[in-house]
């Protein structure tokens, strides 16, 4: 419902945003301000989360919310609630956007991000291609976690290897796939078993 204080957590979001689209202005390195935007936006959930701001939420959206839900049959087994929801949704944003922070990070680090052998320039096709299979990677591994399908996250695993079989003769590729195939999939599984936890 619109209150004071949920006008005032809006207010609180823009300036967050904004100073981060100040920041990809400005700077060309944005992995940490980014990294700092989800430690306030995290800081300001737990903020606004607490009893005694008494942020509350109107209660006709959450049939309206549970009902989108109930429209994949594996994740209607799951009690839906409006706290519940936001669990769900929070881990799902975090492999979204945070964890591809994290990866290329270690990517940085290990020296394994594919580039062109003519230049040594990245090749910043293949990263966008690799990021885009390693998102939906991590949102099935997240929702077979979340169900208890285990046995579906190794047929994810071994599909994305039989689709890239070929390009895996290249050794220095080969690393880099299976980099970001093990890091996606612990990444989701750990986050899986949290929010499934949270949710019981």
């Amino acid at each position: 419902d619109i209150s004071i204080v949920l006008i005032s957590l809006l207010i609180v979001l823009f300036i967050i945003d904004y100073l981060e689209y100040l920041a990809e202005k400005i700077f060309s390195h944005l992995n940490m301000f980014r990294f700092i935007s989800f430690l306030l936006l995290c800081l300001v959930s737990f903020i606004y989360g607490a009893g005694i701001i008494n942020l509350s939420f109107n209660p006709s959206l959450l049939p309206g919310i549970e009902n989108v839900f109930n429209i994949f049959n594996p994740l209607s087994k799951l009690n839906v609630t409006e706290m519940h929801v936001i669990i769900i949704l929070s881990g799902l944003f975090f492999l979204l956007n945070e964890s591809n922070l994290f990866i290329r990070f270690i990517f940085d680090v290990s020296g394994k991000i594919p580039v062109f052998r003519e230049t040594s320039e990245p090749d910043k096709k293949e990263l966008n291609a690799g990021r885009i299979i390693g998102i939906l990677e991590r949102i099935l591994i997240y929702f077979f976690v979340m169900i208890g399908q285990f046995a579906a996250i190794g047929f994810v695993i071994a599909a994305k290897g039989v689709i890239r079989y070929r390009e895996l003769e290249d050794r220095d590729f080969a690393e880099y796939v299976l980099i970001g195939t093990l890091l996606s999939s612990l990444l989701s599984m750990f986050t899986g078993f949290i929010v499934a936890h949270l949710l019981a």
